[in-house]
């Protein structure tokens, strides 16, 4: 129930990447976030804006910030061990050159990762 109750609070609020129930999104790179240990940025395509794995925070997520105001515009919540998963595979991914990809569906509050850009964006 929680989880669905968090899952139509972030549709509602969500306005500029009008979140749909499904949301794919490639992983090119990752590096630190400001001075936080277990907060990474995760480069993508720019019209995700920037996009932040949090597994520091209480509320580990995956967060969408507009570029221009720095205002939250989606997030994703994930417990410590999704987290450290999400973490461990694009880590992996990037040491073997592999692709990313990121599926986040808001509507079951479960991800999918893959090694595949087919049908990335």
């Amino acid at each position: 129930m929680r989880k669905f109750l968090l899952a139509s609070f972030i549709l509602l609020c969500s306005s500029r990447l009008m979140a749909t129930d499904l949301m794919r999104f490639p992983v090119y790179d990752m590096g630190p976030y400001q001075n936080f240990e277990l907060m990474f940025r995760l480069y993508t395509a720019p019209q995700f804006g920037n996009v932040i794995l949090d597994c520091q925070s209480f509320m580990h997520q995956i967060q969408f910030v507009d570029p221009n105001k720095e205002d939250v515009i989606f997030k994703f919540y994930l417990d410590p061990n999704e987290c450290e998963d999400i973490y461990e595979f694009i880590e992996n991914s990037l040491e073997k050159s592999s692709h990313i990809c990121i599926e986040l569906n808001s509507y079951s509050g479960e991800y999918q990762l893959s090694r595949e850009y087919k049908d990335c964006y």
